[in-house]
């Protein structure tokens, strides 16, 4: 019987980085259009939540202001 030799970390095959050096997800405003589209529900709760939290400090605030 033959044993498998390779540790872990030679378990899977070497991938070869790209020649262009692209690494990982796209970042910065691409990747954020990108979410927005993919999770539109998602990101108009959180823009309404953030709105009413913005217009809830707006409303108190005069209120201290004496």
């Amino acid at each position: 019987m033959v044993q498998d030799t390779r540790k872990m970390a030679d378990a899977e095959p070497q991938q070869n980085p790209s020649p262009a050096g692209d690494t990982g997800p796209p970042k910065g405003m691409p990747a954020l259009k990108a979410h927005v589209i993919a999770n539109k529900i998602d990101v108009s709760l959180w823009a309404i939540r953030v709105l009413i939290v913005l217009c809830t400090f707006g409303y108190i605030m005069p209120l201290f202001n004496k």
